[in-house]
């Protein structure tokens, strides 16, 4: 039928590294990490030097909000058996 070379090049091409699925969750962490650390972290630190009150700085934290309702959900999630 002549698909015997066309099909060896598809799975060559497609095939992927035993490490592919690792590094694709590791790159998700960071992806979700880095915002979440520059809130967290740097933020803080930036509004201060640039002058503004720990009232103000405190409210920023809010923004954190998205991370935290995640986990929570996460958490029921986990306790009702869902997967």
């Amino acid at each position: 039928m002549g698909y015997g070379h066309r099909d060896r090049r598809l799975v060559r091409l497609t095939a992927r590294p035993a490490g592919a699925p690792l590094a694709l969750l590791a790159s998700l962490y960071l992806s979700q990490g880095l915002p979440y650390g520059f809130f967290v972290q740097a933020l803080p630190v930036m509004l201060r030097e640039s002058g503004r009150s720990l009232p103000e700085i405190g409210a920023a934290s809010l923004l954190a909000l998205p991370w935290m309702v995640e986990r929570f959900v996460e958490l029921f999630r986990v306790a009702a058996g869902g997967p």
